[in-house]
């Protein structure tokens, strides 16, 4: 049981690194616009179009890693395996 659980606890935090990292690794919070700056040729402007998409912060990060941790921790509380 405690292997069980302390493998959950690392794939957890695994994830939560894989997400942050695949995101940009972004060290802000989390986004869900993203300002994508155009040109008009025609009248030689610059604009900022808006566009919708999620982008993953620093907190996705830390929380793959407490709930890993805590998942680590938690393995404690159940006894050893027994090996004869």
């Amino acid at each position: 049981m405690r292997n069980v659980i302390q493998k959950i606890g690392f794939y957890l935090a695994l994830a939560g690194v894989i997400v942050w990292l695949i995101g940009g690794a972004r060290k802000g919070f989390y986004v869900v616009t993203e300002e994508i700056p155009q040109f008009d040729p025609i009248t030689e402007i610059e604009y900022s179009d808006t566009r919708s998409k999620f982008i993953p912060g620093i907190e996705f990060l830390f929380t793959g890693l407490i709930f890993g941790g805590s998942f680590c921790l938690i393995s404690f509380l159940f006894s050893k395996p027994l090996i004869k």
